[in-house]
């Protein structure tokens, strides 16, 4: 399953994030109802899955993404990755020039603060998984 997601999020068409979040439900109502470890969604499928929305700039891309955070229980730095390209990737053309400009700011903050967050990880609680590159 995790492998057709990443397919999707490779292929940069406009119906792959519809098509990888299709697969994810299924993978995590298949693991609710069988208890099978090897259907559970793991990081690489949850990121896998940001980056299918983020490739065809969804314009909920970053929305979306700040919701599958809250399912990922291994965080590393691949998902901190995928959620800031998910939000430069997230369509603003439908605002007006001055929610464009705020919209941006939003971006930047937000990636700040992910990017201060994985330092904090790293340095001070030892989590090498969030050494940013």
């Amino acid at each position: 399953y995790s492998t057709v997601i990443k397919a999707y999020a490779n292929s940069k068409s406009h119906n792959a994030p519809l098509k990888a979040m299709e697969i994810l439900n299924k993978m995590e109502s298949l693991y609710q109802s069988t208890n099978d470890t090897s259907v559970k969604p793991d990081t690489f499928t949850y990121v896998s899955v940001m980056e299918a929305y983020a490739e065809s700039r969804h314009k909920e891309a970053a929305t979306i993404s700040e919701k599958l955070l809250s399912n990922i229980t291994n965080l590393d730095i691949s998902v901190y990755a995928a959620l800031i390209n998910a939000y430069t990737k997230s369509s603003s053309s439908s605002f007006s020039s001055s929610s464009t400009n705020q919209y941006n700011t939003t971006v930047i903050h937000r990636a700040e603060e992910l990017l201060a967050d994985a330092q904090y990880r790293y340095q001070y609680r030892n989590e090498t998984t969030m050494k940013p590159n």
